[in-house]
This record gives C-alpha cells, structure tokens and sequence, in this order.
C-alpha cells in the first residue's frame, strides 16, 4: 500500500511539473511594440537641439505610449538600413537614466524613414509617412511647449 501511495504522489508531481513547464513555455519576452505600450517614461532628444533632453515619467506620458497604436511594421525584403547619422527625433522608452533595470527600446524618426531599435520599420499599407513622422513631430512640439 505504501508503494502505491508513493507511485500516486510521484505521478502527480510529475504532472505538476509538466503543468508548470507547458504554462511558462508559453510566455514569451515583449516585443518592442509592446514594450514601448508598457514603458513608463520616455526620453525625447531632437537633432536641432542636442542640450534639450526631455524626460517625461508623469500622467503627461500617456500621450507618448500612443506610439504602439500607429500603424508600422517591420519593413519586408531588402531595403537596406538607413543612415541614423541623419535622425530628427530619437524617443527612448523606459531610459535607463529612470528605470532602473529596465529594458531600453529605442525609436528613431528619419526624414523617410523609421527604426525601432536598430530595425526598420514602414508604415502599413495605405499610412502614409508623413502622417508618422507628423505624430513625431507634434509631442515633440507638446513637450517643448510643455517643458521645454
């Protein structure tokens, strides 16, 4: 009786196990889309004013996470990397200068073009860019206004 009852219990821990193991397979890290939905401050820097660094960790940011709502994907085939040395706006979500221990996601607006941390990115089919790079511009202007 005793063996069985040992069977039963090994049986059941090794279920449990298995439980565990299949549930925590399946949680799989952010993307930066969705990191940048979930940050909590942002850095914004901007090409025309290298000294202006504005950090922003208040209720005012919520208009900054709106950026995993614009319609951007990856960009598909061979369309080369862009030259970053020509960025406008650069966007850094949970710096680490405030977060401690957080995970950097970094998006950077070009005059044409768009990378989320280092990757390019473009907009979905019928987005035009401008509109994009039209978002960018206007926190930007925001910010400045703002605390600037």
């Amino acid at each position: 009786m005793k063996i069985a009852k040992k069977l039963v219990y090994a049986v059941a821990l090794a279920l449990c196990v298995c439980l565990l193991c299949a549930c925590s397979a399946g949680e799989e890290e952010p993307g930066a889309l969705e990191r940048i939905g979930q940050a909590v401050a942002v850095k914004i820097e901007a090409a025309d004013a290298p000294n202006e660094n504005l950090l922003i960790n208040d209720a005012s940011f919520a208009l900054l996470q709106e950026f995993s709502s614009l319609r951007i994907r990856p960009a598909e085939g061979e369309t080369g990397a862009p030259d970053e040395a020509q960025w406008l706006y650069r966007f850094t979500y949970d710096p680490a200068e405030i977060v401690l221990g957080g995970v950097e996601t970094v998006v950077v607006f070009g005059p044409d073009w768009l990378t989320v941390d280092g990757v390019l990115y473009e907009p979905e089919e019928g987005v035009d860019y401008a509109d994009i790079f039209g978002w960018a511009q206007g926190k930007v202007d925001y910010v400045r206004e703002q605390w600037g």
